[in-house]
């Protein structure tokens, strides 16, 4: 309710003083934001098990591509399972979640390195010191962040 108060006001009295607490928006958004991805979920799943037997394909390229655009994957991740069964849903899953990584490797390493080497590098010692340990230690300090709780954009796009 008081999103939507915000955004009457924020169009039509965008100079007035609003009564929101910025924390209050922002809880709102990110509820719209996950209906919103719940929703792209659904259709997507809709569509994918419209196609037949090309399903699990397509399936693979849409998670590659959700995870590429870092939305979030453990609902991507889930789905194939219910669409597909539990043994062609965990193939598909992994198929889709190496592609999603592989591509924002590439993204990371060909389009975006200089920029984000620039914004993370600055912004964290951690990420100097995971620099460091894959350079020293190399397939083991990966494996361990792999497995870490690091966020996705590290994981993904930082290792690039």
């Amino acid at each position: 309710q008081n999103l939507i108060r915000y955004r009457i006001a924020e169009q039509f009295a965008p100079d007035a003083q609003l009564d929101i607490d910025l924390t209050e928006k922002f809880r709102a958004e990110m509820i719209l934001f996950k209906e919103r991805v719940g929703e792209l979920a659904l259709q997507a799943s809709e569509w994918v098990q419209a196609q037949g037997e090309y399903g699990p394909v397509y399936y693979v390229l849409f998670l590659g591509l959700w995870i590429l655009l870092m939305l979030p994957s453990s609902l991507g991740e889930t789905i194939p399972g219910f669409l597909f069964g539990f043994r062609k849903g965990f193939v598909v899953a992994y198929a889709g979640k190496n592609l999603g990584i592989l591509l924002c490797f590439l993204v990371g390493k060909y389009l975006v390195k200089g920029r984000l080497q620039s914004i993370l590098s600055k912004q964290s010692v951690t990420l100097k010191a995971f620099k460091r340990a894959i350079n020293e230690e190399g397939f083991l300090a990966i494996v361990m962040l792999r497995a870490s709780a690091a966020p996705m954009i590290v994981k993904n796009y930082g290792l690039a």
